[in-house]
């Protein structure tokens, strides 16, 4: 979920302050780059971008429910505490907890 103002008072857990790096139609859907110290993508509507106003350089909050997203892409750091190497993680599949970004990668929310 994407966010113009700071949210407040959700169950969500893992907020995370950024800003839009690009914006891309790709069918249907709208790629939004969201650069939160972690490059992330996100998938909007044409709809909500309008509504939203979202622009490169503008600030935004990501709001994100764990279960509901999956890691893409190629990380970037090993998980140590899993004991799982850089090769293992990033395989198609693999789910990754956002409170502590480990990667580059892509969000399907």
């Amino acid at each position: 979920m994407l966010a113009t103002e700071s949210p407040r008072a959700l169950s969500a857990r893992n907020v995370l302050e950024g800003q839009i790096t690009a914006l891309e139609r790709r069918g249907a859907l709208v790629s939004a780059r969201v650069d939160c110290g972690v490059i992330f993508t996100v998938h909007v509507t044409p709809g909500a971008v309008r509504a939203l106003e979202l622009a490169t350089k503008k600030k935004v909050w990501l709001v994100l429910k764990t279960h509901s997203c999956h890691f893409r892409g190629r990380p970037i750091i090993s998980d140590k505490r899993e004991g799982r190497s850089p090769q293992e993680l990033g395989r198609p599949g693999d789910s990754l907890p956002v409170d502590e970004p480990k990667a580059t990668g892509e969000l399907l929310a």
